[in-house]
């Protein structure tokens, strides 16, 4: 999503997205806080990615999202992530992925330090992964 939703936009959203029985296999992503709180508002077992510089901050920022039946991520530019961030993360079950990584030896590097997902261009993960 980009820009800020309003709540009632979200509900609109979710109930279209509802509406062509998608609402499982939807993840929302969004720069905006706001936009992700009201879609959380809105539905049930959501997944909600947050695209944020990966910090202590965002981090806890991003636990708030957390409402014991959804799934939250921090979606992060990769030259933000550090290993001691990631495990920060993971012990506030917010898993990280990053965008956008058109190297190998980084993506390597990402899913080396605990990164779950990458977004690329270029790079083929599973090949990388599997070298």
């Amino acid at each position: 999503m980009k820009g800020t939703i309003s709540s009632q936009q979200a509900e609109l959203l979710v109930s279209i997205v509802k509406k062509y029985g998608m609402i499982k296999n939807c993840t929302w992503i969004s720069f905006s806080f706001t936009s992700l709180q009201n879609i959380s508002a809105a539905t049930t077992n959501e997944r909600l990615g947050y695209l944020v510089s990966l910090s202590t901050g965002s981090i806890a920022t991003a636990a708030t999202l957390k409402d014991g039946s959804n799934t939250v991520f921090i979606d992060a530019d990769y030259g933000s992530i550090t290993q001691p961030n990631v495990e920060l993360a993971l012990q506030s079950d917010i898993e990280v992925e990053a965008w956008t990584i058109n190297d190998a030896s980084i993506t390597l590097n990402m899913a080396n330090i605990g990164v779950s997902g990458i977004t690329t261009d270029s790079v083929n993960v599973a090949d990388v992964l599997r070298s």
